[in-house]
């Protein structure tokens, strides 16, 4: 899981959460809900940028 929070990182920040089947609509539903744009991927997959740059 990427993600980023666009209030205090530009776009190039990417955050990257490990989660299990069980746990990962959780956690991004966590993320949707503070408006924090996320991007579920697989383990191996590489995310250079997660949303738009909006300030």
């Amino acid at each position: 899981m990427h993600w980023r929070n666009p209030k205090i990182h530009g776009i190039e920040r990417v955050k990257v959460w490990s989660a299990c089947d069980e746990h990962v609509d959780f956690l991004r539903e966590f993320l949707e809900a503070r408006d924090f744009p996320v991007v579920v991927t697989g383990v191996s997959e590489v995310v250079e940028q997660v949303g738009t740059e909006v300030r």
